[in-house]
């Protein structure tokens, strides 16, 4: 887990990782504890895009991440195991016991996805989430819209998902006072299932 929370940190700080690969060579436990996603976004707008993203290589070699917890915090607008990628990640799996919790909320258009944020350009293959994502947010909210989904948050700029799972559920709450954008299948390729629960009117393409 500290290797991991390393990872996080050198990529938050502008290492991008571009040109090399991680591996990840067992399984990791995470304890609960509010994660602090690879990679951060910090404004995301159609035409500006700001942060620090993974843009290397994360060969998960079939491991699974175990109690992942994700919460909002201000200053980042995307969550997941990977915040913001340009890279590649495959062949990871986050565990039934992560939980992303989307109460809190309070910037537009933030993304949540157990493995990637927000997915800009890069890769996500073979990767699987039983993930639990959950809402007790009322219609008194000033949320606007959430992008969510099951495996990324966004992806966008030809991003490619292909070949995942979710097996997770996603919950929440109806009715509110924002729209809810579901990503879980959009703009992916290959095999892609949906298997856990989704109690949610989405806005977009599920």
């Amino acid at each position: 887990a500290a290797e991991l929370a390393g990872l996080a940190k050198l990529v938050n700080a502008g290492t991008d990782f571009s040109g090399q690969t991680v591996y990840l060579d067992a399984d990791v436990d995470l304890g609960g504890h509010d994660w602090t996603p690879i990679g951060q976004v910090t404004a995301l707008a159609k035409d500006s895009i700001q942060g620090s993203a993974f843009a290397g290589v994360f060969d998960g070699q079939g491991h699974t991440v175990h109690g992942l917890s994700l919460k909002f915090a201000e200053g980042n607008l995307g969550y997941g195991l990977f915040g913001y990628s340009t890279g590649s990640i495959s062949d990871v799996s986050v565990a039934s016991d992560g939980v992303i919790d989307l109460s809190g909320v309070t910037a537009d258009l933030t993304p949540f996805g157990a493995i990637v944020g927000f997915n800009n350009g890069g890769t996500v293959s073979r990767c699987t989430s039983a993930a639990r994502i959950t809402d007790d947010g009322t219609e008194t909210d000033t949320r606007r819209s959430l992008n969510v989904g099951g495996i990324v948050g966004i992806n966008d700029y030809g991003g490619v998902v292909e070949y995942c799972v979710n097996l997770g559920s996603i919950h929440l709450p109806t009715p509110r006072a924002t729209s809810v954008r579901m990503s879980i299948l959009c703009s992916a390729t290959g095999h892609i299932f949906q298997c856990g629960d989704v109690n949610a009117a989405p806005l977009g393409p599920v």
